[in-house]
């Protein structure tokens, strides 16, 4: 993992944020970063994988949202309909 701001490799663990994921604080400029800050769906709530799964099979079968929401709900994540249509638009 590289810091975002000095691209160093030097990090310490600084414990853990709200979703359980580990902080680590870069040693030269001291910023804090998880391992999901430089992922490009960084600020939304689902996991990378429940994202580019959603994406692969509204681009990839032409399902429609609610559909694509209920597929997802079989395996676990409970999706918003509205949810899915933002997250389409601004990416």
């Amino acid at each position: 993992m590289r810091c975002q701001r000095c691209a160093q490799e030097q990090f310490v663990k600084a414990g853990r944020d709200r979703a359980g994921r580990q902080i680590y604080q870069c040693e030269a400029c001291r910023r804090w970063q998880t391992d999901r800050s430089t992922s490009a769906f960084r600020g939304y709530r689902f996991s990378d994988d429940i994202i580019a799964l959603a994406v692969r099979w509204y681009l990839r079968f032409r399902l429609p949202y609610a559909d694509i929401a209920e597929l997802l709900a079989e395996r676990g994540a409970h999706v918003d309909v509205c949810w899915l249509l933002r997250a389409s638009v601004q990416r």
